[in-house]
């Protein structure tokens, strides 16, 4: 997961990828449940099929 606020340039992400990840930080700060934010959630399940995408486009299965 990474922050926005964290990364510069060539390495940060597209907003679309790290909106969740600021929004998980503001809510523990503000003392919130996540489970109050069902559009969190579902931006990590967004998030981890991007990744699984990531994985299968540039993987090859080994027997």
């Amino acid at each position: 997961m990474y922050s926005s606020r964290y990364l510069h340039g060539k390495h940060k992400p597209l907003p679309n990828q790290w909106y969740f990840a600021d929004a998980l930080i503001d809510i523990y700060k503000h003392n919130e449940s996540l489970l109050d934010h069902p559009e969190i959630v579902q931006g990590f399940i967004e998030n981890n099929n991007r990744i699984l995408d990531y994985i299968h486009q540039h993987s090859k299965v080994v027997d």
